[in-house]
């Protein structure tokens, strides 16, 4: 988080910073490392975010924990949105970027457990549709976005349950 917060005391232009971050399992043994990201290393404004979270299908900025912002930000635009469960995230993440810009820092400063029975590990048809309903309703991307979206969506929602499967399998290891 330091290097974060020198990024954003150093440019008052960003509203928003993100690492990458390794994924463990209960343990904290390392299941993947260096995720996240992709297309979003450096600054970006508001749009080229939107675009590339269309474009993904999934969280491609990430989890609360990988993620930096400042707080009259988070106050001014009301922080999260309690109507949305599963991309409350990405609904923020977005309502900051009206305040400035997104830096994305290539290092992996932060972990996400990854946990079967956890709210992401539960994740079902339910909340991979309210996800897509959300994304349907980003403004500002053009239609080659939403035509890359309903390729990577899929994919992208099959590696995450693919992370849950590794990690239920190393849980159940002695």
């Amino acid at each position: 988080m330091r290097l974060q917060q020198q990024a954003l005391i150093g440019r008052a232009d960003l509203a928003l910073t993100a690492c990458r971050r390794d994924f463990v399992d209960d343990t904290g043994r390392r299941l993947v490392a260096g995720r996240g990201l992709r297309g979003l290393i450096g600054t970006h404004d508001r749009t080229a975010v939107a675009r590339r979270i269309v474009r993904d299908g999934g969280n491609p900025v990430g989890e609360p924990g990988s993620v930096l912002f400042r707080r009259e930000h988070f106050d001014a635009v009301g922080g999260f949105d309690g109507r949305l469960r599963f991309p409350m995230d990405l609904d923020l993440w977005l309502r900051l970027l009206d305040h400035g810009d997104f830096h994305g820092m290539a290092d992996s400063l932060a972990a996400f457990r990854i946990r079967p029975g956890s709210l992401s590990g539960r994740a079902g048809r339910a909340e991979y549709a309210e996800q897509r309903s959300y994304t349907r309703r980003i403004g500002g991307v053009r239609a080659v976005d939403r035509a890359v979206s309903s390729v990577n969506a899929p994919a992208s929602r099959l590696r995450r349950q693919g992370l849950f499967l590794l990690a239920g399998h190393y849980a159940r290891q002695p």
